[in-house]
C-alpha cells in the first residue's frame, strides 16, 4: 500500500469515527427526551432499535430505545430477525435479551451493546504435503506403470 493509499484510508477511518461520534451524541439526546416524557401529548413512541457496523466489519452494535408511556416494549425476536435479514446471522443472544430487558425495563436508552462479534483472520500459512508412507517416483523398478496410469 502507498503512502497516499495510508492517508486516503486514515482520512475514511477519521470521518467513520466523526460521524459515530456524532451519531453517538444525537441518539443520547433522543434518548434524554423520551426517559423525560418530553415528548408531544399525542405522540407515542413503541420501542425501538438502531445497528451500526464496525469499520473493521467485525463487531455489530445496536442502540435501543425505550418505549414511551403507552408504547409497545422492543422484542428481542425483532432484532434477531432484523440482523438475521441483513446477513448476521451469529448473533450474541444472551446479551441481547438482557439489554432489550433492561431497555424495557428502566426505561432507559442503550447505546453501543455488542451484538455480534468477529474474529479477526489470522495470518495464512502455507500448505505443505508430508508422506507417511515411502515414496517412490515413477520410473522406478518398484512402480506397477500400469495402475498408475489407471489412477
Amino acid at each position: 500500500m502507498t503512502s497516499r493509499d495510508d492517508m486516503e484510508e486514515r482520512r475514511l477511518e477519521l470521518g467513520v469515527a466523526m460521524a459515530e461520534s456524532s451519531l453517538d451524541k444525537l441518539l443520547a439526546d433522543l434518548g434524554k427526551l423520551v426517559e423525560k416524557g418530553e415528548l408531544p401529548d399525542d405522540e407515542v413512541l413503541h420501542g425501538s432499535f438502531s445497528y451500526r457496523v464496525s469499520v473493521d466489519r467485525l463487531t455489530v452494535f445496536l442502540d435501543l430505545f425505550p418505549p414511551s408511556e403507552g408504547g409497545e416494549p422492543l422484542e428481542s425476536l425483532s432484532i434477531f430477525q432484523a440482523l438475521r435479514e441483513h446477513g448476521i446471522d451469529e448473533v450474541l443472544e444472551e446479551n441481547v435479551i438482557s439489554a432489550v430487558s433492561e431497555c424495557n425495563r428502566e426505561r432507559k436508552t442503550l447505546q453501543r451493546v455488542v451484538a455480534a462479534q468477529g474474529v479477526p483472520p489470522k495470518p495464512s500459512k502455507d500448505g505443505s504435503i508430508r508422506y507417511n508412507l515411502p515414496f517412490r517416483e515413477k520410473g522406478s523398478e518398484m512402480v506397477d506403470e500400469e495402475k498408475i496410469e489407471e489412477l
